[in-house]
């Protein structure tokens, strides 16, 4: 369900009880990251241009000085932000990173492995809150697009990375970047129904999922099963 349409420049309906005086300078992680969730919904409902650093301060209980000081621009602060809540609650771009101890010999089975770990962490309850609530936002402001983007990304860059060396072992001549954005497409579409919340799966019909869709994937590509 997406959360309430928040004014920038009014306090939040429920703001958190702080001490009273002058805000802290400076922030213990328990804090940084209630600010961070803080912002993220500034930032999707009203997009980055028209959120407001003086609202975000007050409704999270910090200086707003320290935020400019610790981040710079706004545009800065938000790239922190939507980085920062979104790997916390769904971890995409990690659940994906393959290092050189991935076999290119067996591209199935590593591929099939990180798309179940992607999609263990995207059907969350977390995940999906701040899924939800990031699409609704995209729209409203191109630079959250931006930002998005260049989370997806890293992503990318990983399993592009790894299609590569593969490709070599296979003797196939691949479009690694534009196989690992086809490759990502198809497994975080496997969880859009429940994104939408039109159904939701069990672990074992996900993950028969994943292996036909990998397998179709890597035949498609050119590179089959050893």
């Amino acid at each position: 369900m997406a959360r309430p349409r928040l004014s920038s420049r009014a306090k939040a309906r429920h703001p958190p009880r702080r001490p009273r005086g002058r805000p802290p300078a400076d922030l213990g992680e328990q804090r940084l990251q209630h600010l961070y969730q803080v912002a993220f919904w500034h930032f999707v409902v009203n997009g980055v241009e028209n959120a407001n650093i003086n609202a975000i301060a007050r409704e999270a209980g910090v200086a707003r000085q320290m935020i400019h000081s610790r981040f710079g621009t706004k545009l800065g602060f938000a790239k922190v932000v939507l980085d920062k809540v979104i790997i916390a609650a769904d971890g995409a771009a990690e659940a994906v990173q393959f290092d050189d101890s991935a076999d290119p010999h067996r591209p199935q089975d590593v591929l099939e492995t990180a798309a179940n770990r992607l999609l263990e962490t995207l059907v969350t309850s977390e995940a999906l809150r701040v899924t939800r609530a990031l699409f609704g936002g995209l729209h409203r402001d191109q630079r959250l697009i931006k930002i998005y983007a260049e989370y997806l990304g890293r992503a990318e860059t990983s399993i592009a990375s790894y299609l590569a060396r593969a490709a070599r072992v296979h003797k196939v001549r691949l479009d690694t970047m534009f196989a690992a954005r086809t490759y990502l497409g198809l497994i975080t579409g496997l969880y859009t129904p429940e994104m939408l919340g039109i159904r939701s799966m069990c672990d074992q019909e996900r993950r028969h999922l994943v292996t036909r869709t990998v397998r179709v994937f890597l035949r498609g590509i050119g590179l089959t099963r050893p």
